[in-house]
């Protein structure tokens, strides 16, 4: 049976992606780009929408590949589609974290390894940010250096955890006792006057690490923490199935998808439960539609 409701090919470009950032020390600003000077002229071609000079720094001979997450092209055609229509968007910042700059052994190579964070403010419409993952090749040619490669992940609303953030953070653990766990999350609910908010997934689930990573974003933890008793429930893999009884005692369908949400008053009443995987692909949600599911099933006042 299949969780993760997303092709395994995309899964796994997705895992090549981040892991390339998974020995990386703390984020990194915008500001380190300065280590490795056209990465700095590249993202300010980008932010001026100066097609020309963005052109420039790709690789004609050989020519630069373009791998997406199910797409490969050669030429620069993809990028400057892509950044064009990120300027049309309207485009008003562009800043890496997590950057790593890594030199090659002959000194005329460089893999430059980011996530972009872009913010745009449509004409009519108020200013999101988007995370992008991405890995550049560049080579010095004669003339300069420029791009050989890029690999680039998927544009999302939703910032996405570096492998290392999955391989240390243990969110299900396998053995531990669920239905214990449940009992001390209701109790602790009742003392506090909060909702419990169960989440069925695995640690195997990318989009559960995104699910984290959301709920602990600036703007959604204080809502999290003020309203929710947050409970993560191991659901096991192909070959184990674990705490499948408490799925189904909340009406969560598993096949749907996980990470999958269910919402229990303090006395185990059920308020919501995750029938159609509404959260299985969280990485093509935003952080308002998060805010306003948080913001309905919380405990109001009696």
């Amino acid at each position: 049976m299949r969780f993760c409701g997303r092709v395994l090919s995309v899964f796994l470009f997705l895992l090549l992606v981040i892991g390339l950032l998974s020995a990386q020390g703390p984020a990194s600003s915008v500001a380190a780009a300065s280590s490795f000077e056209p990465l700095e002229h590249w993202r300010q071609a980008v932010l001026a929408g100066d097609s020309a000079a963005l052109q420039a720094m790709y690789s004609t001979q050989p020519p630069v590949i373009i791998k997406g997450s199910i797409t490969e092209s050669q030429g620069p055609d993809e990028e400057l589609k892509f950044w064009k229509e990120r300027k049309e968007a309207g485009l008003t910042s562009l800043t890496f974290d997590d950057l790593e700059v890594k030199p090659g052994e002959n000194k005329k190579n460089e893999q430059v390894i980011f996530q972009a964070v872009i913010t745009s403010t449509p004409a009519t419409g108020t200013a999101r940010t988007w995370y992008l993952r991405a890995v550049q090749y560049w080579q010095e040619q004669k003339g300069g250096w420029r791009i050989v490669q890029v690999v680039r992940g998927e544009l999302t609303r939703l910032e996405l955890p570096m492998h290392s953030h999955m391989a240390h953070h243990n969110l299900f653990p396998p053995d531990a006792d669920a239905h214990a766990e449940l009992n001390q999350a209701l109790a602790a609910a009742a003392k506090e006057k909060k909702h419990v908010l169960i989440v069925f997934g695995a640690n195997w689930s990318y989009d559960c690490h995104v699910l984290d990573l959301a709920f602990h974003r600036p703007d959604l933890e204080p809502l999290v923490e003020k309203n929710y008793v947050v409970l993560h429930v191991d659901i096991g893999g192909s070959e184990t199935k674990n705490n499948h009884d408490l799925a189904e005692r909340f009406q969560v369908p598993l096949e749907k998808g996980v990470p999958a949400l269910a919402v229990v008053k303090s006395d185990g009443t059920l308020l919501f439960s995750q029938r159609n995987g509404e959260f299985k692909s969280i990485r093509t949600l935003g952080p308002e539609d998060l805010e306003a599911f948080l913001e309905k099933w919380k405990r109001t006042k009696e």
